[in-house]
């Protein structure tokens, strides 16, 4: 009998000791599970990290190629052709059309199984030099003050137009009150109503805000910084955030400009129009003002008077650009890079023009009518005849004004 106890205890300390040891199984092999996940997702997030960044360095070297290739063939006719080279989305891996034939479609696939990098990785490239820029609302020049003043409001004013319930529901928004503390943030001086007269009001710069920091007279340093300013409502930014930028070109190229932009143009440009400039354009680019503005009038006979609202437009290329690369691994962890190339050397020839129209030379129709015969003797060879090769690509890659991630 008392054998058969101390069997019974002994079973009983075994299944005892067969639990503990199951519980401190249980218990290691979910610690080592949880290990194993966070250092996937970390390696991951690695993998992701440098994914986005392969596709930043293609971008960086598309934009590259553009440039180099603009420099070479920009004045030739088909120029407005090489904004293919950048314009296109990428991804990787490459992924077949569906009316690839079966033969491409195998050489396609053995090139990404070939493909050391096991995660993806998708690209997109725009132009940021023919969004608005927001410094210029502050500009000294007036014609550049003018032109940013009329395009915020030409977009707000389509969107009135074209949305009833979105006008109704802001009929009593003072807009004109944002664009002035606007004005405020970016102008040099800290008097009051700096920009009285110049937009049609008076803005209080400094009772618009609760601190004595704001504004601070200087330029935006980016458009998010624009939540900042007095009155400024989160549907007023929504509509305009999208539409500017602090790294303007401060003119548009209707050949990559959105479909918003081109609206911002003209006050007649009409949906009708602008879809017909956007079907244009991926068939023959624009190549000159002329060529765009006859276009215009020829798919809508009201746009006759159409001149534009004074705003310059270019088609010699596009030099600002914002790339925007996301890596991607097991369709779950990814990683975004944003950044904005900009060359500020691109925009001086329409700084130098605003400059002109706002102090013009008093010499300057006695030297042009000097200018008509410049060289009376045929005899003597005029200065500075021989034609003059342009000027040499920029060396390294393009220059990054502002990079954007995650933490």
């Amino acid at each position: 009998m008392k054998l058969r106890s101390q069997r019974g205890i002994a079973i009983l300390f075994a299944i005892a000791a067969m639990g503990f040891l199951i519980t401190i199984a249980h218990e290691m092999s979910y610690s080592v599970t949880v290990e194993y996940v966070v250092n996937s997702q970390s390696v991951h997030r690695v993998k992701a990290y440098w994914a986005a960044r392969a596709g930043l360095d293609l971008s960086l070297l598309r934009v590259k190629l553009y440039q180099k290739a603009h420099q070479q063939f920009g004045k030739t006719p088909y120029a407005s052709y090489l904004n293919y080279l950048w314009s296109f989305p990428f991804l990787w891996p490459l992924v077949p059309p569906p009316d690839m034939n079966t033969v491409d479609k195998e050489i396609l696939l053995s090139l990404n199984k070939s493909s050391l990098m096991s995660a993806q990785y998708e690209t997109r490239i725009s132009d940021e030099g023919s969004k608005i820029d927001i410094n210029d609302l502050g500009s000294k020049y007036k014609s550049l003050r003018e032109q940013a003043h009329k395009r915020i409001k030409e977009i707000i004013d389509i969107r009135i137009q074209n949305d009833a319930d979105w006008a109704r529901e802001h009929r009593d928004f003072d807009f004109d009150k944002v664009l002035l503390n606007i004005a405020d943030w970016v102008d040099e001086d800290t008097t009051k109503g700096s920009t009285t007269g110049e937009f049609g009001g008076v803005n209080d710069e400094t009772t618009a805000y609760s601190t004595l920091d704001l504004p601070p007279n200087r330029s935006f340093r980016s458009v998010a910084e624009v939540r900042l300013v007095a009155g400024m409502e989160p549907f007023l930014y929504e509509l305009l955030a999208p539409h500017l930028t602090v790294y303007g070109s401060k003119s548009i190229n209707p050949n990559v400009a959105s479909k918003e932009i081109l609206k911002s143009i003209d006050e007649s440009m009409t949906d009708f129009v602008v879809d017909k400039i956007l079907e244009h354009r991926e068939q023959s680019p624009f190549s000159d003002e002329k060529s765009f503005w006859a276009y215009v009038v020829s798919q809508d006979p009201k746009t006759a008077q159409a001149q534009g609202l004074g705003i310059p437009l270019s088609f010699a290329g596009v030099d600002s650009f914002r790339i925007i690369s996301r890596g991607i691994v097991d369709g779950k962890i990814a990683h975004e890079i944003e950044v904005v190339t900009f060359d500020p050397k691109k925009i001086a020839p329409t700084l130098l023009e605003a400059d002109k129209k706002q102090n013009p030379d008093p010499n300057q129709n006695q030297n042009q009518s000097q200018n008509q015969n410049p060289n009376p003797n045929p005899a003597t060879p005029a200065p500075n005849s021989t034609p003059q090769s342009p000027a040499p690509a920029q060396r390294g890659p393009p220059i990054i004004v502002d990079w954007n991630e995650p933490l």
